[in-house]
C-alpha cells in the first residue's frame, strides 16, 4: 500500500484507504502495543 500511496497517488481508492485506517489499523496497533509491553518485561 505504501508504494501505491507514494508513487501512484493519483489513483488512490479512498474507500480502501479509509477502511484500512478505521478497521485494520486499530487492531494492529493494539497487537503491537502488546508485543512491545511483553518485550519490556523480558528485558
Amino acid at each position: 500500500m505504501r508504494n501505491h500511496l507514494v508513487h501512484v497517488y493519483t489513483d488512490i481508492d479512498f474507500d480502501v484507504l479509509w477502511k484500512t485506517a478505521v478497521e485494520d489499523l486499530p487492531p494492529l496497533i493494539s497487537q503491537l502495543e502488546t508485543i512491545l509491553s511483553t518485550e519490556d518485561t523480558l528485558s
